[in-house]
């Protein structure tokens, strides 16, 4: 029967028929092999970026910790100071500064500095707790 009266045309079944048997491989196999390699490449990727994104959320809990616990530091150091009481152990200041040093940026680095010295000096204390909790914040994309 004509294809123009809804006959089937057979000729591509025995071009792919041809196809296959002149390469010894058949197409079913080469396609499930394609797929494969795709959902396999597809899966690689996807974990790629799930530990990407699983260590970046450490890395801001780390920061997180501390940023706190040195603001806390220097927050109990000014406290022991404005009370007349022998500041703390400076090994606990020194402990949380280095925590900050390792995990911090350059930026989070300076303000801690510059919290320090305004701690110990008695000097601009309230603005540099404020601008150290503003790096905080924006190191940390905490409110944007």
């Amino acid at each position: 029967m004509p294809l123009w009266r809804g006959g089937y045309d057979y000729r591509m079944f025995y071009a792919a028929q041809d196809a296959a048997a002149t390469t010894g491989i058949p197409t079913s196999l080469v396609s499930a092999l394609i797929g494969a390699l795709v959902v396999a490449l597809a899966g690689l990727l996807g974990a790629f970026i799930q530990g990407r994104r699983e260590h970046s959320k450490w890395v801001r809990e780390q920061r997180y910790t501390a940023y706190t616990a040195y603001a806390a530091a220097v927050n109990h150091l000014r406290d022991a100071m404005e009370a007349g009481q022998t500041p703390p152990d400076p090994a606990v200041v020194h402990a949380a500064i280095q925590a900050l040093y390792i995990l911090g940026p350059r930026s989070m680095k300076d303000a801690a500095v510059r919290l320090t010295e305004a701690a110990l000096t008695d000097t601009g204390y309230p603005d540099a707790l404020n601008s150290y909790y503003l790096e905080a914040n924006r190191v940390l994309r905490i409110g944007l």
